[in-house]
């Protein structure tokens, strides 16, 4: 199968990651790693598959490594590399906890309107510049959810709120 067949999802949730610039929704920008999707986090981390070989016996053993600049933060081993672990992840270069990730089901903008919403909410409590930057960018994408969302002048009022409120703590900085 390639990378484009409708098994992969689109989008991944990763969160509950020590190192808070991993959390966030990743998605798919159209690279292939090891013949599966490469996906990108807002923050410049990759969710990727990787392979070694297993030592003394060469047999190829799977895995996924969330990283950047070629460091891995995160990783996972798996069976078979069409697998992305839920659970299981290990610290390499991140700080501990270990991150969940979640296939965010396809074409679901409700689903991916709320991690872009968890992404902003986690970003913006760090009140650091690049981080606040971050969360604007994930609120405004919370925003363009799916028809729940839209037809919900309360809850979209809400994330407009806070998406000011990190703006106006931005424009502070």
């Amino acid at each position: 199968m390639t990378a484009s067949s409708e098994r992969w999802p689109d989008h991944f949730a990763v969160f509950g990651a020590g190192s808070e610039e991993v959390n966030g929704v990743y998605a798919q920008v159209g690279d292939l790693c090891e013949d599966c999707p490469v996906y990108s986090s807002s923050s410049g981390f990759f969710l990727t598959a990787s392979t070694q070989p297993e030592e003394g016996t060469g047999h190829i053993l799977w895995g996924w490594i969330i990283g950047r600049c070629g460091i891995p933060a995160y990783g996972c081993s798996t069976e078979a590399k069409e697998i992305v672990p839920d659970q299981g992840w290990q610290c390499f270069e991140g700080r501990p906890s270990t991150p969940s990730v979640i296939p965010l089901p396809l074409r679901d903008l409700e689903a991916l309107a709320e991690a872009y919403y968890r992404e902003a909410t986690c970003a913006a409590a760090s009140k650091e510049p690049s981080s606040l930057r971050r969360a604007v960018q994930a609120y405004r994408r919370a925003l363009q959810g799916g028809p729940k969302l839209l037809s919900n002048c309360r809850r979209r009022a809400e994330v407009h709120a806070e998406l000011a409120k990190a703006l106006y703590t931005l424009g502070k900085t």
